[in-house]
């Protein structure tokens, strides 16, 4: 056991100067330097200040430095951004073969040369078992520079409705190495890019290179701006990937104004022919007009003839002329002019689909042709409630035959009905020659006063050219007014002289109409006086409507009896307010004072009398006494 002791003694004193030689070797290399930090490296050039500078530091120690303080050394041109002394990172608890990271925040000057520069890391640290431990480290900082990168095309102007080639220069303004650039296009809406990325290998500082791209641009756009951005990534001399984006404006060009007349040859046309025309369309811009299509759209009385009025003419450049003839057919009428719409379609320089309206007036024959057909009616007035026959008399009174002549009849009015013929034709009607139709008519009893009667015509000219006319003819409509007497009376029968007697007279509308205002005035011998007015009113007299109405007169003084003739004038209106007069005529025996007759009566439109006895005449006298009391009442 001894023996055991003393031989692991003399084994760990062999191995203690073995330590010693270890502990004498490096303890710190810098694995790596870079500008910036690892996760967010920078590009350095000159000039730059306050660049952060990390070092990768690997660590070799046998126990843990507990504080690690390490003071850059810098070459020229290089200096501490701080200003105060020389620029020291630390680190703490570093274990033994781990790797930590030193900071430090430089400023380079202007006149620092691109390359590799050497860098000494003073380093001073304690450990678990060691105290002021010192290292000095040398390592080398790439100093490569900074990419700055621009992007200007060969012009900001583009053509609307057309490909547009744009050279992009792309030009490395910085000191550094660009490499393996990757361009990306981005365009606005109604744009199109023919091809949207580029690559380039690599841009050496200071220096510049070339693409190309085609962009279109829509006709919609004209006289707009837009921005196209170019944005993308690249390596940069670090070989540390970077992105750009540049925005690029770019303004579109206002499409010029199209400019084209349309004229014609003639400003006249004739009517009832065929005209032709000659319409001269020009390009009075500096642009062509291409695919164009003209379009005619005529109205009544023009017609176009042979074709549909659509004419494709091509593409017309600038100053330059087409024609195109029109055959136009103007139909009778009474118009002065007419307007034709002449439509021209076509693609302005930027391919955009336009069309314009063109208007053009043509005088026509202002001289009105009057009408060869000259209209007779007979008769002109309708007879209400019955069939009316009428005749319309149709005259040539025109130089040439009149052909194919068809005529057609109706009432405005509604109520008067046409009845025969449906049409009338006929095949010619010469110069001064009349046809007569023999037409029809119902007029009900009920009809207005008036009335029209509407007749349309067809014929055509010895030329073929059709003619319509629309005539009116005025009427008028009369009804039937037939009074019939049913009934007379006289009392007394035969007067005696100076006495007073009444004649009671029923009449009767038979006709169609109302007979208005009836009077009826009694024509009286010498002699005779009317007791009460001079006549009587009747008023007015409904069809088929009993009217009754009574005279009082009183018989003459006179010397001998004798019969006597007393005319009655009955007069009344129609609807058309004509007067008419029926007479009827009563006859009237005046008999002598006390002489007894017998009692008779006659009816109808001549009555005899015969004298009555004395009793007679005095119940008269009480009866007329008795009526006017009773007519005076009922008045009341």
């Amino acid at each position: 056991m001894i023996k055991k002791a003393i031989l692991l003694t003399t084994f760990i004193l062999l191995t203690i100067p073995l330590y010693g030689i270890r502990a004498q070797q490096t303890h710190f290399d810098v694995i790596s330097s870079g500008w910036g930090t690892s996760l967010n490296p920078v590009e350095a050039a000159p000039g730059d200040v306050n660049v952060p500078l990390t070092v990768s530091v690997q660590y070799f120690g046998y126990y843990t430095a507990t504080s690690v303080r390490a003071k850059l050394l810098l070459p020229s041109n290089f200096s501490n951004s701080l200003e105060v002394g020389e620029p020291t990172a630390v680190a703490v608890n570093v274990q033994p073969n781990t790797i930590f990271y030193l900071t430090y925040y430089l400023n380079i000057s202007p006149n620092a040369t691109l390359g590799k520069h050497t860098f000494t890391a003073k380093i001073m640290w304690n450990t678990t078992w060691e105290y002021n431990m010192m290292e000095q480290v040398n390592f080398t900082v790439s100093l490569n520079g900074k990419v700055t990168l621009n992007f200007e095309p060969s012009d900001i102007n583009l053509n609307p409705g057309q490909f547009n080639a744009i050279t992009f220069k792309v030009e490395n303004l910085g000191d550094g190495r660009a490499r393996s650039l990757n361009i990306n296009i981005i365009s606005p809406a109604q744009t199109i890019v023919n091809k949207m990325s580029q690559t380039i290998d690599e841009i050496e500082p200071h220096s510049k290179t070339n693409f190309t791209l085609n962009v279109y641009v829509a006709p919609s756009l004209a006289g707009q701006p837009i921005t196209i951005t170019l944005a993308g990534d690249y390596r940069d001399a670090y070989f540390n990937h970077r992105s750009f984006s540049q925005n690029i404006g770019f303004l579109i060009n206002p499409v010029e104004t199209t400019m084209f007349k349309i004229s014609c040859d003639k400003l006249f046309l004739k009517v009832g022919e065929v005209n032709y025309a000659i319409v001269l369309l020009e390009n009075l811009g500096n642009t062509p007009l291409r695919n164009i299509t003209l379009s005619v759209s005529t109205s009544q009385p023009l017609s176009l003839i042979e074709g549909d009025g659509k004419t494709f003419l091509g593409t017309l450049q600038p100053r330059d002329k087409v024609e195109t003839v029109l055959k136009i057919y103007v139909s009778p009428t009474s118009q002065t002019s007419s307007t034709i719409t002449f439509t021209v379609t076509y693609y302005d320089i930027s391919g955009a689909l336009k069309s314009e309206n063109r208007y053009i007036t043509f005088l026509l024959n202002n001289t009105a042709k009057l009408s060869p057909i000259s209209i007779k009616v007979d008769p002109t007035t309708l007879v209400a409630g019955k069939l009316n026959d009428i005749e319309v008399l149709l005259t040539n009174t025109g130089n040439t035959a009149v052909k194919s002549l068809s005529a057609t009849f109706s009432f405005l009015s509604g109520q008067v009905t046409w009845l025969t013929p449906d049409v009338f034709q006929v095949e010619k009607i010469l110069p001064g020659e009349t046809v007569t139709v023999k037409g029809r008519a119902y007029n009900p009893p009920i009809a207005t006063t008036s009335t029209t009667m509407q007749i349309s015509i067809k014929y055509y000219d010895e030329s073929g050219n059709m003619y319509q006319e629309s005539r009116s003819v005025g009427m008028l409509s009369q009804g039937i007014i037939e009074l019939k007497v049913i009934d007379m009376t006289i009392l007394p029968e035969k007067p005696f002289q100076s006495q007073i007697f009444s004649v009671t007279i029923t009449l009767t509308n038979v006709g169609t109409i109302t007979a208005s205002s009836v009077t009826a005035t009694p024509q009286l011998p010498q002699g005779f006086r009317m007791f009460g007015s001079k006549s009587v009113f009747v008023g007015d007299m409904q069809v088929n409507v009993p009217t009754t109405f009574t005279l009082s007169i009183q018989a003459p003084n006179i010397t001998n009896p004798q019969t006597y003739e007393i005319p009655v004038a009955v007069t009344y209106y129609d609807n058309l307010r004509e007067q008419h007069t029926l007479n009827l005529n009563l006859t009237v025996d005046i008999q002598g004072k006390n002489v007894v007759t017998s009692t008779s009566s006659t009816r109808g439109n001549v009555l005899n009398l015969s004298s009555l006895t004395f009793p007679i005449v005095l119940g008269l006298v009480f009866f007329v006494i008795g009526y006017m009391i009773g007519k005076r009442t009922k008045g009341r």
